[in-house]
C-alpha cells in the first residue's frame, strides 16, 4: 500500500508559465502538443519526477487546474514497486486521485517490523484518494505471485481504505484458499505501524492440563474514534472469557489513555486439582479484571492523570480474593525544570497501602542540576502502623565530558525499618580516562551516615581505582579480556576494608581444528566494615575449557573449573553440535559432577529440515538422578509459499500448540525452549 501513497501523491509542483513543464518534471513522447493551457503528450509518453515514473499512452497536464491525466496502458513505477491502471487522474493542489481498473505490487510492506516475504499483489475496480487516505473498491490483496486465476489464497474486501504508514481497513471481507471462501469479516484492520495491535486472522487452539483444550479469537474494531481489540476465549475445563484491550485518546491528543478489561466464567467443571511434589494445588477458576489510566496535557508543559483498578480472582471451595487501587498524579516539565507528585492507594480486604512520591528537579545551566524530593508508604487498617516510612532527598549534581560528581543527603523517619541515609555524601567519579590506551575509572566518596535498625551514626569515606572492561586481539587468532580495580573503605570508629577485584580470560585457536579459552574471576574483601551495603562476597575460581571442530560439521567443547575459595570442583560441562548438512542441526550436552561421579542432566536440542518445507524440532532435558525427563518438546512446521503452521508438543505440561498464519501478516512464532538465540546446553563463554 505503500505503492499507492507514494505514487499517486508526488511531491509539490508549481504550475509553470504557458508551455513550460513543471518545475524538476521531465516530459517525453513521440510527439507533444500544446492547446491553452494543456500540454498533451501521445506515443510512449513518460513523466519523470523526482524518481516517480509515469508511462501512458497519452499524458494531459492541465497548467491551469494543475493536473495530470494518464489514459490508455498505464503504468506507474517507484523504487520496489508499480501500478498499472486504464486510467489515472491526479490534481497536484488538492491532492485528490482516481485511478480505474487498477492493478500492481509492492515489496515495501512491512508489518509487525517485518518486511513481507515476496511481494504484495492487489487489484481494484477504482483507487480514490485524498489528502488523509486511499479508498480501493471491489479490491483483492494477495502475496501469492501465481496468475490471478491459480491464487492460492486471496482478500476480497468491498472496500478497503488505506491510512497511510497507519492501518488499513477492509471492510465486507473475505479470506480465500484457492476459490473457496474460508471466512467472513465484516471489519479487517490489518496494521501499518509499529506497535500497534495486530488484528488475528485465525483463532488460537490448543490444549493444557488446567484449561483441557482451548479456542482463543482475538479481534479488532472501531471505538468512538480509537481503535480497541477484543478477545473471546473458550476452555473446556475452565469456563468462557471475553476482554477488552482499548487504548484511546480525546481532545486532539492532548488527552489519552488505555483501557482493559476481562472476565472468565468458570464452568460447571472448572475445578482442577494437581498434585505437584505431594503439595495439592488449587486452579483459579474466576477471574474479574479492570483497569484504566488517563493522562491529560492541560498545557504544553503542566499534565495531569489518573488510574484506576479493580481486581476479584475466585478459587473453588476456598473463596475469593478481591483489592482494588486507585492512583493520580500531575506534574510540569520543561528543558530547565521538572516536578512531579504522585498518589497511590490499594485497598484489601482488612487494610490499605498508600504511596506519595514528590520530586523536583532544575538545571543550573548545562552542567548543574539539583534535585529534590520525598517518598511515603505505608500502611492502614489492622496492618501494623508502625511500617509507615518518610523518606526525603536532595541531590546536588555535576557533570562535564570527564567528571560527574554528586553531593546527596537523605533521611528516613523510621527507624524501624532498614535504610542507610546520607547525611550528607560527595561522590565524585571519572569517566573517558584512559592510561596508555587502557580505558581506567576512578571515584571517592566521603559523607555522614546512619543507618538503622543498627543505630550506627558515623563518617565513611572509599576510594576506588580500577581498569573498565577492556577486549584485545591476540594475533589473528585470538582475544584477552581483563577487568578489576582495588576500593578502600574508611570508618570512623577506625574500622576499614580493602577490597580487590579482577577478571581475566582469552581464547586462542591453537591448530585449525582446536582452540583454548580459560578465564579467571577473583574478588575477596580485606577488613570490617561495620554497615551492611558494605557487605562483599569473596570468589576466586579459574573456569577453563577445550574446543575440537571441523569447520562448521561439528564441534565439541569440555569446560570445568575450581573454585580456590570453596576449595571444590566445578562440574564439567560437555556440548557436542553437528552440522552434517544445512538442513541438520543436532546438539548434545551433559554435566558430569566430579564429587559424586554421576552426570545429573543430559539435553538435545535438534532441528531437521525434512523437505518440501516440513521442519521437525526437538528440545529435551532429561534429568538422570530422578530418570525422568523435565522438559520434552517436540515441534513440526511446515511452510508454503503463503502459510506458515506449526504444531507444538510439550509432554511434560501436557499442553499442545497450534499456530498458523499468513506470512504477509506474520505473528510472533512459539518457540520449543526457553532460549531459540541459543542453545540451553552450551558452555557460559563458550
Amino acid at each position: 500500500m505503500l505503492l499507492i501513497y507514494m505514487i499517486i501523491m508526488p511531491p509539490d509542483i508549481k504550475a509553470a508559465e504557458e508551455t513550460a513543464v513543471p518545475d524538476n518534471a521531465k516530459i517525453t513522447a513521440e510527439t507533444v502538443t500544446y492547446e491553452g493551457n494543456k500540454a498533451t503528450a501521445k506515443g510512449n509518453a513518460e513523466i519523470t519526477h523526482k524518481g516517480t515514473v509515469i508511462k501512458a499512452d497519452q499524458i494531459v497536464y492541465d497548467y491551469a487546474n494543475r493536473s495530470i491525466l494518464a489514459n490508455g496502458n498505464v503504468e506507474v513505477t517507484q523504487k520496489n514497486s508499480k501500478l498499472y491502471a486504464d486510467q489515472g487522474f491526479y490534481n497536484l493542489e488538492s491532492e485528490a486521485a482516481e485511478l480505474y481498473n487498477a492493478h500492481g505490487y509492492t515489496s515495501d510492506i512491512e508489518q509487525e517490523n517485518k518486511k513481507i516475504d515476496g511481494k504484495l499483489y492487489f487489484w481494484g475496480e477504482s483507487i480514490k484518494k485524498d489528502s488523509k487516505s486511499i479508498i480501493i473498491n471491489k479490491g483483492i490483496f494477495t502475496t501469492c505471485d501465481c496468475p490471478k486465476p491459480q491464487l492460492h489464497y486471496h482478500i476480497y474486501c468491498d472496500t478497503a481504505e488505506i491510512i497511510p504508514n497507519d492501518k488499513i481497513i477492509a471492510r465486507r471481507s473475505k479470506l480465500k484458499l484457492k476459490q473457496k471462501t474460508i471466512l467472513n469479516y465484516n471489519r479487517m484492520e490489518l496494521s501499518l505501524k509499529k506497535g500497534r495491535q495486530q488484528q488475528e486472522l485465525f483463532p488460537k487452539i490448543g490444549t493444557n492440563s488446567n484449561d483441557g483444550w482451548y479456542i482463543k479469537k482475538g479481534f479488532v474494531f472501531d471505538l468512538m474514534g480509537s481503535t480497541a481489540k477484543g478477545t473471546l476465549d473458550w476452555y473446556q475445563k475452565t469456563g468462557f472469557g471475553g476482554g477488552l484491550d482499548y487504548p484511546y485518546s480525546f481532545d486532539d491528543g492532548k488527552g489519552w489513555g488505555r483501557l482493559t478489561w476481562y472476565n472468565l466464567t468458570p464452568s460447571a467443571n472448572a475445578l482442577v486439582r494437581e498434585d505437584l511434589t505431594n503439595n495439592l494445588s488449587v486452579q483459579t477458576i474466576g477471574k474479574k479484571e479492570f483497569f484504566n489510566h488517563t493522562h491529560y496535557n492541560f498545557t504544553k508543559n503542566f499534565y495531569g492523570g489518573f488510574s484506576l483498578g479493580s481486581y476479584d480472582y475466585t478459587y473453588p471451595k476456598t473463596g475469593s480474593s478481591s483489592w482494588s487501587n486507585d492512583s493520580f498524579y500531575f506534574g510540569q516539565s520543561d528543558r530547565n525544570q521538572v516536578y512531579h507528585y504522585s498518589q497511590a492507594t490499594t485497598d484489601y480486604n482488612t487494610y490499605s497501602y498508600n504511596t506519595k512520591k514528590f520530586d523536583y528537579a532544575h538545571r543550573l545551566g548545562d552542567n548543574w542540576l539539583i534535585r529534590t524530593g520525598g517518598y511515603y508508604s505505608g500502611y492502614a487498617g489492622n496492618s501494623p502502623s508502625n511500617n509507615s516510612v518518610w523518606r526525603y532527598y536532595s541531590n546536588m549534581e555535576y557533570s562535564n565530558n570527564y567528571l560527574d560528581a554528586v553531593l546527596a543527603y537523605k533521611r528516613t523517619t523510621n527507624d524501624s525499618i532498614y535504610y542507610l541515609d546520607r547525611i550528607p555524601e560527595i561522590s565524585l567519579s571519572t569517566k573517558q580516562l584512559s592510561l596508555f590506551n587502557v580505558p581506567v575509572k576512578a571515584a571517592v566518596s566521603a559523607g555522614k551516615y546512619l543507618e538503622n535498625p543498627t543505630g550506627l551514626n558515623m563518617s565513611r569515606g572509599s576510594m576506588y581505582l580500577g581498569i573498565e572492561p577492556s577486549s584485545y586481539q591476540l594475533g589473528d587468532s585470538g582475544t584477552f579480556n581483563i577487568a578489576g580495580g582495588v576500593k578502600q573503605t574508611f570508618c570512623d570508629d577506625g574500622s576499614g576494608q580493602y577490597i580487590i577485584s579482577g577478571e581475566t580470560g582469552f581464547y586462542q585457536k591453537v591448530t585449525n581444528f582446536a582452540a583454548v579459552k580459560a578465564n579467571y574471576f577473583y574478588q575477596r574483601p580485606y577488613g570490617y566494615s561495620p554497615f551492611i551495603d558494605d557487605f562483599t562476597p569473596t570468589y576466586n575460581n579459574l573456569a577453563a575449557g577445550v574446543e575440537f571442530f571441523n569447520g562448521d560439521k561439528w564441534k565439541f567443547s569440555l569446560v570445568g573449573g575450581y573454585d580456590y575459595h570453596f576449595d571444590s570442583k566445578m562440574s564439567m560441562i560437555g556440548v557436542l553440535e553437528m552440522k552434517p548438512s544445512e538442513k541438520f542441526n543436532w546438539t548434545l550436552g551433559a554435566n558430569y559432577n566430579i564429587d559424586s561421579h554421576n552426570i545429573p542432566n543430559v539435553t538435545s536440542q535438534l532441528s531437521w529440515d525434512l523437505g518440501n518445507k516440513i521442519k521437525l524440532e526437538h528440545w529435551a532435558l532429561y534429568d538422570t538422578l530422578n530418570n525422568r525427563f523435565t522438559y520434552q518438546d517436540i515441534g513440526l512446521s511446515k511452510e508454503t509459499h503463503d502459510f506458515f503452521g506449526k504444531l507444538i508438543y510439550r509432554s511434560q505440561q501436557k499442553e499442545i500448540w497450534l499456530q498458523f498464519y499468513l506470512k504477509a501478516f506474520p505473528e510472533a512464532p512459539v518457540y520449543i525452549n526457553p532460549s531459540p538465540e541459543r542453545s540451553i546446553a552450551r558452555p557460559r563463554g563458550f
